[in-house]
């Protein structure tokens, strides 16, 4: 029940209204007990006994207003209330109503005596599982600071200690919204949280929310989807029927939040157990967030926790990847000059990385302005001035990934390739292959893909050469539809000239390239290399 202050407006009730506040009364009259609550343990005897027999004793002039009245304004608050809710039925009317605004709604009642307003209405509300704990919320929030606990056809009272019955804990685990069901004796959840890492508190590869009742002997576990689904708070759903002393002594929330991939990762271990910020808990013990808006507000404490944190620490959608920069790199799946360029950044940032959807240009766009030259730097190695050549290219700022990959292009060149024989002419078949293994140490997998697709031809031969290389840089599954059976298998035998040729070292391409022609069948003879 919530405890804001409550505001009495006096309508005109509708007939049927006015009809059954006039019947309650009249229920009242022959039931004098009814309002008051069952006692259980740890109850030792009836603290309503009193009241009870007063009531009884005020029953047997239910005909006689004047006598009511009297009643009505004098002695316990319980016992005004009741006998002036006896005044509807003796007076067989109830003209002028007021209302109380409620979370729950509005509560319309007779005013009648001298009994407090709540009073009023939760005698009158006395079948009602919310209205008619008006009744008690004063000895709740007060002293005694006994608890209530009212199902649809019943009240209890546990007196000082939360103790709710069997009966109410099965009764307020189906008030949720939520995609909630019991999966063993005490435990809730949604299908989507383990009830293994539910009832030990673990995190799990997501987020969820887990709310403990431990007087009611109940763990809930309901992640993120769920509870943003139900546009709900299951604490509320579950105490609206309660009047308690204080909720967040009987009831415990947390919010466990974890990425996939950190398991063993130090700082998770803190940030999956962050405890939920004070005023965020506090605000969802009355009634303020629903389960979603706990969640966000605090993984929105855990992103802050996240951003303080210096030293390197990568995230790629929903995934961790801890410290670990290389696994991070391979999950973008970036291109030679990227992965030059990303190894040589990413290990040394003071801050972590989170990205949703990323690319391996978008990585190097973010960071370019901080890292730009320990980036180009990597990529060109120390050739100063290629380094100077790339680090003023317009296009540096806004497309780092292109301008890398040209600086590669020339440091390979000026590197690589330049340390490789040096051929006048070559036989056609050579000449091909000779193409795309020059083609794979400038420009990668991509250049020689390029370079097989530019010079393949139709030639049969030739055609074999290009699957091997296909094969060789395990390119082949997209391409096997381009070439027949005889030709693919022809390469599968060339395969390993293939692969030796795109690795020999500058000393060995010689005679790489010379195995590469010879095994194709071919007599021909590579020609001795021009003189450097």
């Amino acid at each position: 029940m919530a405890r804001r202050k409550r505001r009495a407006q006096v309508r005109t009730p509708a007939k049927s209204m006015e009809r059954e506040l006039v019947h309650r009364a009249e229920m009242l009259a022959k039931d004098p007990g009814r309002p008051l609550p069952t006692i259980v343990p740890p109850c030792t005897k009836d603290p309503f006994a009193k009241a009870r027999k007063r009531m009884e004793q005020i029953s047997r002039f239910a005909d006689n207003e004047d006598k009511l009245k009297r009643f009505a304004n004098r002695g316990d608050d319980i016992v005004r209330a009741y006998a002036g809710t006896l005044m509807l039925g003796a007076a067989g009317k109830a003209p002028y109503l007021a209302t109380l605004k409620l979370p729950q709604g509005e509560v319309f009642y007779a005013m009648r005596g001298k009994a407090k307003k709540e009073k009023l209405a939760g005698m009158q509300w006395f079948d009602h599982p919310v209205y008619r704990l008006l009744l008690f919320l004063d000895l709740a929030i007060k002293r005694p600071n006994y608890h209530f606990y009212s199902t649809k056809d019943k009240l209890y009272c546990s007196c000082k200690e939360p103790r709710p019955p069997a009966d109410y804990v099965a009764f307020a685990m189906q008030q949720p919204r939520a995609n909630i069901s019991q999966v063993e004796d005490g435990l809730w959840s949604c299908p989507h949280v383990d009830a293994e890492s539910l009832k030990a508190g673990d995190p799990i590869d997501g987020t969820y929310m887990r709310l403990t009742w431990q007087s009611g002997g109940v763990v809930i576990g309901l992640c993120k989807k769920c509870a943003r689904s139900a546009k709900d708070s299951t604490l509320g759903s579950i105490t609206k029927h309660m009047a308690i002393p204080r909720i967040e002594m009987d009831f415990q929330v947390s919010v466990l939040h974890r990425l996939k991939g950190a398991e063993d990762c130090a700082l998770w271990d803190k940030l999956s157990n962050l405890p939920i910020e004070e005023d965020n808990q506090e605000a969802y013990f009355k009634g303020q967030f629903s389960d979603h808006a706990l969640i966000e507000k605090h993984l929105a404490t855990v992103d802050e926790e996240l951003s303080e944190y210096r030293g390197p620490h990568f995230i790629l959608e929903n995934r961790c990847y801890c410290d670990d920069a290389q696994a991070f790199v391979d999950a973008l799946n970036p291109s030679d000059e990227e992965r030059l360029a990303l190894e040589a950044i990413l290990p040394g940032l003071d801050h972590p990385l989170v990205l949703e959807r990323a690319t391996p240009s978008k990585v190097l766009v973010e960071l370019w302005e901080d890292h730009g030259e320990e980036a180009l730097r990597a990529v060109v190695g120390g050739d100063e001035e290629l380094l100077s050549k790339y680090l003023e290219h317009p296009d540096v700022q806004s497309s780092p990934s292109n301008v890398l990959k040209r600086a590669l292009v020339d440091h390979r060149k000026s590197t690589i390739i330049s340390r490789l024989p040096k051929y006048d002419k070559l036989p056609t078949i050579a000449r091909f292959a000779d193409r795309v293994a020059r083609s794979y140490r400038t420009e990668g997998t991509e250049g020689a893909l390029r370079a097989i697709e530019k010079g393949r031809g139709s030639d049969t031969r030739i055609k074999s050469v290009a699957y091997s290389f296909l094969l060789a840089l395990g390119k082949d599954a997209s391409k096997k539809w381009q070439y027949d059976r005889t030709e693919i298998d022809f390469a599968n035998f060339l395969q390993p000239t293939a692969k030796a040729l795109l690795e020999a070292k500058p000393e060995d391409y010689h005679e790489a390239l010379q195995a590469m022609l010879s095994a194709t069948g071919s007599t021909e003879r590579v020609p001795v290399p021009k003189e450097p």
